[in-house]
C-alpha cells in the first residue's frame, strides 16, 4: 500500500512542475498578443488618418450615405474591422503557444469570415450612394409625371409612373 504522504508530495510536485513550465508559454503568448494589439491600434489610427486625409466621410455625405454619430461613422467602422482582423491574426499564434487547438480552429474559421463583413460594409456604402443617386435622378421626373397625369384627372401608381418614365427616356 502506497504512502499517502508520498502520493500527495508527488501530486504537488507534478502540479508545481506544470505551472512552472506554463509560465514561459503564458508570457510568450501575452507578448505576442500585446504586440498584435499595438500593431492593430497603429493600423486603426493609420486608416482613420488616411480616410480623413482623403475626406472619405465628406464624399460619403455628398453621395447620400447615411451618417451616424462620430463613434459610429463609416471610417471608424472600417478601421475597427481592420483592427479586429489584425488582433485575431495575432490571437492564433498566441493560442498556439498556449496549446489551445480548439481556439485556433474557431479563430481560423472566424478569420475567414471577417473579410465578408468588410465587403458587406463596403457594399452597403456603395448601395447607399447608388440609392441616393437614383432618388435624385428619378424623383423629379416621377413627380412631374404624377403632376402631368393629375391634370388629366388620372393618377397613376408609382409602378406605372416609373414605366412611363423609362418609356419617355
Amino acid at each position: 500500500m502506497p504512502n499517502i504522504g508520498v502520493t500527495l508530495a508527488a501530486s504537488f510536485n507534478s502540479a508545481f512542475y506544470a505551472v512552472v513550465n506554463f509560465i514561459p508559454k503564458f508570457l510568450a503568448g501575452a507578448i505576442i498578443l500585446l504586440v498584435g494589439i499595438i500593431i492593430a491600434s497603429i493600423l486603426r489610427q493609420l486608416i482613420v488618418t488616411l480616410f480623413k486625409v482623403l475626406k472619405v466621410e465628406k464624399y460619403l455625405k455628398k453621395y447620400g450615405v447615411p451618417e451616424a454619430k462620430d463613434a459610429f461613422n463609416w471610417t471608424n467602422i472600417l478601421a475597427e474591422l481592420v483592427r479586429w482582423f489584425v488582433i485575431i491574426l495575432f490571437l492564433i499564434p498566441t493560442a498556439e503557444v498556449w496549446g489551445l487547438p480548439q481556439i485556433i480552429a474557431i479563430l481560423n474559421e472566424f478569420l475567414t469570415y471577417l473579410p465578408n463583413v468588410f465587403v458587406a460594409a463596403v457594399i452597403a456604402m456603395v448601395g447607399f450612394a447608388f440609392a441616393r443617386l437614383a432618388m435624385t435622378s428619378f424623383w423629379p421626373r416621377q413627380k412631374a409625371l404624377t403632376v402631368k397625369h393629375q391634370e388629366q384627372s388620372q393618377v397613376l401608381p408609382v409602378g406605372q409612373s416609373a414605366f412611363l418614365l423609362c418609356w419617355q427616356s
